[in-house]
């Protein structure tokens, strides 16, 4: 957005420049572009200029100023002068001008403004008035709300923003200056440049009458090194390098280092050979205005009380524990409905000798981290920080569970750790339970039963728990993502079901699985790790899915997720998917990196090596099922296994299957259509099946350097355009072919190229090989 308003004043520019200097090529004063860098303390500013002259005698010039701007706060301006300028007595010169200002805020606001300035100039001295009047009105800056504990409880004033009316006025002195000679128009230096050291003072006001918003007033000191007719740039260029100072006490001190570059861009350019001196330069000195409209935005709404973002109930008063409160457990639930309860670490850990007991509504809420909050009056949401330090709250030995949930409980930002559980709940909902350490629970982290739905849990760490990390059960959950759960003694994660997406999890290390759903999730499955769960002579899964996975929409079902180095399945299907399963990846596990049931959906892009067992082991490929472009490397067993037929109306195309200890794919009848797959180097057949069925079509597939290319007992479809190459036995070992055999290619394999048991029964042409070492170059 900030470039907008460049482009604009570019674009409109031109035109004035085309129009307005068609005719100009003999006047004195000439259109110019100007480009200045400026950094402050604050803020940093891009601005482009144009100086047009529109009309002019000998002591007169009325001109066109356009100039844009931008910030990098993504704020943006434009300005829209005219001016009027005249040499009185050849002494000094007077002038006027006008401006219209746009503004786009940072903040997203518009702003509209109207300016006037006079001048007086001259040789080496000036003196500037500007008036600016701008649209008053206050407009909402969401981003400036603010939330702040006041009176026992949380107050909210809502962000806002306002430009202001103002004035300022500004004086300059030339300090030194040193001309270069009169007749020098070639071999011109930096040493040898008109050269001018400017200083300015001076004071500016700025306000709005809205409540709340203080004036902007203070004064303003800037240095300037001009430099003119640069080598390069011609005549009348300038390089201005500059400094300054101004304080106010809403901003406080600002500093700021600018640089200014001008090119001449009227008839002849740079390429001019008189310049200007005196007087005549200073007719074409840039009008020195506040570079844009004075805004200020900030929490300047009225107070108001508050309410939670997660429940919507008032928030009743605020309590603080730490671990010098007497009765930490007694507090927190004197505290009551709605409440918010602070712990802060900053007093040693707050030991637990009973469970905190929640209310309903209330919220707890560590040292350090942030939940939003909502304005009871307008709406306004804001973020609220708690002061302090992140606690630790210790159950030790005691059998209590650290916390234990009512209704619409939000528990974020704390470190649990012993007691038999860190976060209980039993048919409870509407709870959010974000970003909390928890460790040495005698049995979990977190464990929820017979939870009532509409809850959230994430961010959280349940980590070297005796039992499980987080178990959950009962209802749905509206979220399940970012927790991380390992090295507990059971499981990671046991979640019963959820309405939404279970994403971002990590499972690490835990003694056996590390992600397991029994219920249906109403989402998708995304983004989630599980690493080396189960040990050696346990058992351990990585990520295991007994409920159905159901998406709506486009949404892809199970996708990005990663199971490496688990004892048994990297990831185990059981339950049915109707959204595609992409782009996960399976390496390294003890068993099959991918076992799955019934398939119909799309299956694409995932990867599976170096299992102990199979890549991928599917049960049935049903219709409409499509295995696509998939990779498996280096398992114990086969790349791809399928333990039962590949039904009618299924696709398999576009997979590789390389360097498997046994099968590339193997699997019964081939009902479906199976295309373009690879098998490389596999220590048994690259393709190993009973039959091609009557409606199956099996084309374009290839066979290379694998025990026998292509093992399978009969031919009833179509099987056309396979290539079997350098495979240790035969390239096709088939029994017989009862429909259409054509267009296969056997070559340079170690035995037979075609080896058929019994005599064509069918179609067969154009069936070619050779360097075969026993023959069987054709069929028939």
């Amino acid at each position: 957005m900030k470039h907008l308003y460049l482009y604009n004043v570019i674009a409109l520019a031109l035109v004035i420049l085309c129009q307005g200097t068609a005719q100009a090529r003999d006047e004195l004063w000439q259109p110019y572009l100007e480009l200045e860098g400026r950094g402050t303390t604050i803020r940093s500013v891009g601005q482009g200029t144009l100086f047009a002259p529109i009309w002019q005698d000998e002591e007169s010039l009325i001109f066109a100023d356009i100039r844009g701007l931008g910030t990098d706060g993504d704020a943006g301006e434009g300005n829209f002068g005219v001016a009027y300028r005249k040499i009185i007595d050849t002494q000094y010169i007077l002038g006027a001008n006008i401006f219209y200002d746009f503004r786009h805020s940072e903040v997203n606001n518009e702003y509209h403004q109207g300016a006037f300035g006079l001048e007086f100039l001259t040789t080496d001295s000036g003196l500037r008035f500007n008036a600016y009047v701008p649209d008053q009105g206050v407009k909402y800056a969401t981003q400036a709300n603010a939330a702040f504990i006041q009176g026992g409880t949380v107050v909210v004033q809502q962000g806002l923003e306002a430009a202001y009316w103002g004035l300022d006025l500004e004086a300059e002195r030339l300090l030194w200056h040193r001309t270069s000679c009169d007749n020098c128009t070639t071999n011109r230096h930096l040493g040898n440049l008109d050269m001018e050291l400017w200083a300015s003072i001076g004071v500016f006001h700025f306000d709005n009458d809205a409540a709340n918003f203080r004036n902007i007033t203070g004064p303003r000191a800037r240095t300037e090194l001009r430099l003119y007719d640069v080598p390069g740039l011609g005549q009348d260029s300038r390089v201005v390098l500059s400094g300054q100072y101004e304080y106010d006490e809403v901003r406080s001190d600002v500093f700021g280092a600018m640089v200014n570059l001008r090119i001449p861009i009227g008839p002849g350019g740079s390429k001019k050979t008189y310049r200007l001196q005196g007087l005549d330069r200073r007719m074409v000195a840039p009008i020195v205005r506040d570079i844009d409209i004075v805004t200020n935005t900030g929490a300047f709404g009225a107070p108001e009380m508050a309410k939670f973002s997660t429940n919507l109930l008032p928030i009743s008063n605020v309590t603080t524990i730490d671990g010098n409160t007497v009765d930490p457990e007694g507090d927190f639930f004197a505290a009551g409905p709605n409440s918010l309860v602070l712990f802060d670490g900053s007093f040693s850990t707050i030991t637990a000798d009973t469970t905190f007991q929640f209310n309903d509504g209330q919220v707890a809420l560590g040292g350090g981290s942030s939940i939003q909050v909502i304005g009871c009056d307008t709406g306004s949401i804001a973020t609220l920080t708690a002061p302090g330090t992140r606690p630790l709250i210790d159950g030790g030995l005691n059998p209590i569970d650290l916390f234990t949930l009512a209704q619409d409980n939000t528990i974020q930002g704390l470190d649990l750790s012993g007691g038999d559980v860190g976060i209980y709940g039993d048919g409870v909902g509407g709870f959010t339970i974000d970003g909390n350490n928890i460790s040495g629970a005698a049995l979990g982290g977190i464990y929820l039963e017979n939870n009532l739905g509409g809850g959230v849990v994430e961010n959280n760490n349940s980590s070297n728990n005796d039992f499980f990390g987080i178990d959950v059960g009962g209802a749905d959950l509206l979220s399940l993502s970012n927790n991380t759960a390992n090295r507990n003694g059971v499981l990671g994660m046991l979640i019963d079901g959820v309405d939404g997406d279970v994403s971002g999890n990590t499972t690490n290390e835990n003694v056996e699985d590390g992600l397991v759903i029994l219920g249906d999730v109403s989402g998708s499955l995304i983004n989630n790790m599980a690493l080396n769960n189960g040990l050696i002579g346990s058992s351990g899964t990585g990520i295991v899915i007994l409920g159905d996975i159901n998406t709506s929409g486009n949404a892809v079902g199970i996708s990005g997720n990663f199971a490496n180095g688990n004892y048994d399945e990297g990831i185990f299907l059981l339950g049915d998917v109707n959204g595609p399963i992409s782009n996960n990846t399976t390496n390294n596990n003890g068993e099959d990196g991918f076992q799955i049931f019934d398939v119909d959906v799309l299956f694409t892009n995932n990867t599976s090596n170096g299992n102990g067992d199979d890549g991928f082991d599917f049960d049935r490929l049903l219709s409409g099922g499509q295995i696509v472009n998939n990779s498996a490397s280096g398992n114990a067993e086969s790349g791809f296994d399928f333990d039962d037929d590949i039904l009618a109306g299924s696709l398999i195309s576009g997979n590789t299957s390389n360097n498997n200890s046994e099968f590339g794919y193997d699997f019964f009848d081939m009902n479906g259509e199976f295309r373009n797959n690879l098998a490389d180097s596999n220590i048994l057949d690259g393709f190993n099946f009973a039959d091609v069925g009557a409606g199956g079509i099996f084309e374009g597939n290839t066979a290379n350097g694998n025990l026998d290319g292509f093992y399978f007992d009969e031919n009833n479809g179509l099987f056309r355009n396979n290539v079997a190459t350098n495979n240790t036995e035969d390239g096709f070992d088939i029994l017989i072919n009862n429909s259409t055999f054509t267009g296969n290619v056997a070559n340079n394999n170690d035995e037979l190229g075609y080896n058929f048991v019994f005599p064509n029964n069918g179609t067969a042409t154009m069936n070619t090989g050779s360097g075969n070492t026993n023959g069987g170059n054709t069929f028939p």
